[in-house]
């Protein structure tokens, strides 16, 4: 007759052997499924993380599958402190009767009141070196199964199981940081290369897609006023977002800093994540929030990015589980590409300046005036010579009127030398001679991508004339419509780049 003890004790080291081989948390699954099976009767097993605090993730492994009833029934109730702490205060394994505790709201497989089999659960803490880390549930579905035996072997194993359990967690904990160094040692050298906002834009994207923990992401910068912030890029996703709900606002929008959000996130150091929902519920969200929440985003993880010696904006991305260490180093780079991105954008914009006003510059030097030619004693001239030393030192909008050949644009010169601008650029328009279908564009200019052909952000005249005068001939021969947005400029001092949001100009 076969010893009961001697094949137990022979299943319990294949139990152990077979546990030795484990590395995954799918080995492991396999294994309890085969081995622990054969040693005692049980219908689902889970493992669960018993050290506080205790989350959605506690459940490390599980045969329940897509039973999510049960699975929620289990994180809110076998995780309360209650039911571990009468687990915690004895080395054997406890057994509970569904019926005999008040678990509310348990699903119909353990529910008395639904079933007449009723249930019971068997609890044991898988301590390692006395450190309570992770529990272990065995259900059945029917009351009475589990014995003193299964409770002895339970026992035995639980020690050898806690050391597996924590071992191929600590393995996974390092072939995640070693995937992260990976990750950013790619990162680095794409950097590296990144010269505008498209590469750095492929170059974040290509690390987000082996994340698994991120889907979506925008980074805002502070815009020159240091008071708002817009957007700097995004990734294909939210693109895609963006034109199926239809939100093209989200694009040229300007947003304050101050909003109890922007101003948080850069008045520190730290990652930040935000439950989108309990932001709305209060009532203060900002904009950005509900667009994000239309997207159907539960939460968001704010980075600052900063440099030592400037806040540069924020790094959003949507995440539910957000590794934070990741995120630092990853945001510590793209800060790098950000500042030398504005560096780079602000050094093409002076260069377009300086070409800008060496080409008005060289055509001043073909039509240089003598202004001591302006001759003339009478009356009228008197008068002309008045009204220009009157109107020199203002910010008054000037109109000069006369035939052609009246020496109107001499007239303006004379303002302009005599004027505080006198060592800025006097820029000349002949308005007859635009074409009637780039008009808007040489005077207020475009930004990149306005429309077919704008490859690059081009200044117009207005901007080109900053802190000097802007002399526009002929501007009765402008169509109406031109002049119309001409008198918006003059009144308001702000004018609309072609593709762009509305700026100010020089007094």
């Amino acid at each position: 007759m076969l010893d009961p003890r001697g094949w137990i004790n022979d299943m319990l080291l294949n139990f152990s052997y077979d546990l030795s081989a484990v590395r995954t948390l799918q080995e492991l699954h396999l294994v309890m499924e085969r081995d622990l099976k054969k040693l005692f009767h049980f219908d689902e097993f889970l493992i669960i993380t018993f050290a506080p605090p205790r989350n959605s993730d506690s459940i490390l492994l599980t045969s329940l599958g897509p039973r999510p009833e049960l699975l929620d029934w289990i994180r809110t109730n076998m995780t309360n402190e209650t039911v571990w702490q009468q687990t915690a205060n004895t080395t054997a394994p406890v057994i509970i009767n569904v019926e005999d505790i008040d678990f509310h709201d348990a699903p119909p497989c353990l529910d008395p009141a639904d079933r007449n089999n009723g249930g019971e659960i068997m609890l044991k803490i898988l301590s390692e070196n006395n450190d309570f880390k992770y529990g272990l549930i065995l259900i059945s579905y029917k009351k009475n199964v589990f014995d003193p035996l299964d409770r002895h072997i339970t026992q035995c194993i639980s020690r050898h199981l806690a050391t597996t359990v924590s071992n191929i967690l600590a393995n996974a904990e390092l072939e995640r940081k070693e995937k992260h160094r990976a990750l950013l040692l790619s990162l680095s050298h794409d950097i590296a290369a990144v010269r505008n906002k498209d590469d750095l834009t492929k170059a974040i994207e290509k690390v987000v897609s082996q994340l698994s923990s991120i889907s979506r992401f925008v980074i805002r910068g502070i815009n020159e006023d240091k008071k708002t912030m817009s957007l700097f890029l995004y990734d294909k996703h939210v693109k895609t977002a963006i034109e199926e709900l239809g939100h093209y606002f989200v694009l040229d929008a300007v947003y304050p800093i101050a909003d109890g959000i922007s101003d948080l996130v850069l008045a520190g150091n730290a990652t930040i994540v935000f439950d989108l929902q309990e932001w709305i519920d209060k009532g203060n969200a900002p904009s950005y929030f509900h667009f994000w929440r239309s997207m159907d985003v539960e939460k968001c993880v704010a980075t600052p990015l900063q440099t030592a010696t400037q806040k540069l904006g924020i790094f959003w991305v949507d995440s539910d589980e957000p590794d934070i260490e990741m995120m630092d180093s990853m945001c510590a780079q793209i800060s790098i590409a950000m500042s030398n991105i504005m560096a780079n954008e602000q050094l093409i914009q002076y260069k377009q300046l300086l070409e800008s006003e060496n080409e008005h510059l060289q055509e001043q030097i073909k039509s240089i005036y003598n202004f001591s030619d302006i001759i003339g004693t009478s009356a009228p001239m008197k008068r002309v010579y008045q009204l220009m030393s009157l109107v020199a030192h203002s910010n008054a909008t000037v109109l000069i009127q006369g035939e052609t050949g009246t020496g109107k644009e001499l007239i303006a010169r004379g303002i302009h030398e005599s004027s505080p601008r006198k060592n800025k650029l006097m820029v000349k328009v002949n308005c007859a001679a635009l074409p009637l279908t780039l008009i808007e564009s040489e005077l207020f200019g475009y930004e990149r991508g306005a429309f077919t052909g704008a490859f690059e952000r081009r200044i117009g005249k207005f901007e080109l004339a900053h802190h000097g005068t802007l002399f526009l001939d002929e501007i009765g021969e402008l169509p109406l419509e031109v002049q119309v947005k001409l008198l918006r400029v003059l009144q308001e001092r702000e004018f609309e780049r072609l593709g762009s949001k509305t700026g100010d100009y020089d007094e």
